[in-house]
């Protein structure tokens, strides 16, 4: 979506049709549309054919979902004791434990506590939330560089790794925050955020 310079129609095409192959192949997949659009309204000035790219992205997006929730039904899970509960809604009334649970997914990122009885919360929260200050810092600082013909790498990394990690954390946090450092699988999109975070600190480290 960014670099072609010609055929720009062929590109944008394969650029929804691995979207919309991204969204059905996990519900996190759906992150890959807003980072598209950062894409598409990167470059500056816009014109009227990046209004019609944003159109069309939007549209195909908006279609994807509804034909993806078309007879989607919401499992009833059990939750543990003393937990706040294991529904989205639940889980958007308790947005502390929701970010929370985000601190320690992204902590999760130096895999100290797999399968640990006693896994140390404290630990993968504070470096967490080190992190995620860091890449809060990086995102702001990339969109105040685009003036500078700043490639958006960094920042589509980073907000692919914080809305995968978003999602995870809305439907999990009702199992209880040590579930977030018992299965290592969802490291992944920590990883994609640190990695962004590197790109950025290697493209600004001293001559």
């Amino acid at each position: 979506l960014l670099t072609p310079s010609r055929r720009k129609n062929v590109f944008l095409s394969l650029g929804i049709v691995a979207a919309v192959g991204g969204s059905y192949s996990i519900f996190q997949g759906f992150a890959i549309w807003p980072v598209g659009l950062i894409c598409l309204v990167w470059n500056k000035p816009w014109v009227r054919r990046t209004y019609y790219e944003v159109a069309i992205w939007v549209s195909s997006a908006a279609l994807t979902a509804v034909i993806y929730l078309r007879g989607f039904q919401v499992a009833n899970v059990e939750c543990p004791p003393h937990v706040a509960g294991c529904t989205i809604t639940s889980a958007i009334l308790h947005p502390v434990l929701v970010f929370r649970y985000m601190t320690l997914l992204v902590g999760n990122v130096v895999p100290t506590s797999f399968y640990a009885v006693h896994p140390n919360l404290r630990f993968h929260e504070l470096l967490g939330t080190v992190i995620l200050m860091v890449a809060i810092f990086v995102v702001v600082q990339s969109i105040r560089e685009r003036r500078n013909n700043k490639g958006p790498l960094p920042l589509v990394l980073i907000v692919f790794g914080l809305l995968f990690t978003l999602v995870i954390a809305l439907g999990r946090v009702g199992g209880g925050l040590p579930g977030a450092l018992n299965d290592n699988r969802y490291v992944m999109p920590s990883l994609i955020l640190l990695v962004g975070i590197i790109i950025y600190a290697s493209a600004h480290f001293p001559r």
